[in-house]
């Protein structure tokens, strides 16, 4: 005859009566969900099911970064309305330190554009900085702004609120797989 495995003591009141399977028994217990607010991680998203409903009563406050962030953009002409002078605005680009990008001359600087902020679209952005990164072409950046992420080369700077003294952030475009 095989050995009988010795299993742990079964507490009937706390399972309403039910025997539990094989694997409830030798299977851990299922580790709480850490909440941390700096990274805005929300409870009943990461928590195991048994305590998603206890963590859902407690109020969580959203960290404080996400509390300055824009929620809503405001329309293209009433952000061009609170400009003082929209055919004049400089934009800074943030150019990264990137040595495996060596021949589009990403080396950590900052690039100062004047555009005209109701006729200008992310592309022509774009474009003016290739002229800064030894001719490195336009469909090869991404640019990210802090408040809205990475932004398409069809909208205008007025549509996405970026005016005078906004800071972008160019991203080469690395293909898929490749490092």
């Amino acid at each position: 005859p095989l050995p009988q495995a010795s299993l742990p003591p079964f507490d009937a009141p706390s399972s309403g009566g039910k025997h539990p399977s094989p694997t409830e028994l030798t299977s851990p217990p299922a580790k709480k969900a850490r909440l941390d607010v700096a990274d805005n991680v929300s409870a009943v998203a990461s928590s195991p099911p048994e305590t998603a409903a206890a963590a859902s009563a407690e109020h969580v406050e959203p960290a404080p970064a996400l509390l300055n962030a824009p929620t809503e953009l405001l329309p293209a002409e009433e952000f061009l309305s609170t400009l003082s002078d929209p055919k004049n605005a400089v934009i800074t680009v943030k150019i990264p330190n990137d040595s495996s990008s060596s021949k589009w001359n990403c080396d950590g600087r900052e690039i100062s554009v004047t555009m005209d902020v109701r006729t200008a679209t992310v592309k022509s952005i774009k474009q003016m900085c290739s002229r800064y990164l030894g001719g490195m072409p336009a469909n090869k950046m991404q640019l990210r702004w802090s408040s809205v992420g990475f932004l398409k080369d069809r909208d205008s700077l007025a549509k996405l609120n970026i005016g005078p003294g906004a800071t972008l952030d160019l991203v080469p475009k690395v293909r898929g797989g490749r490092k």
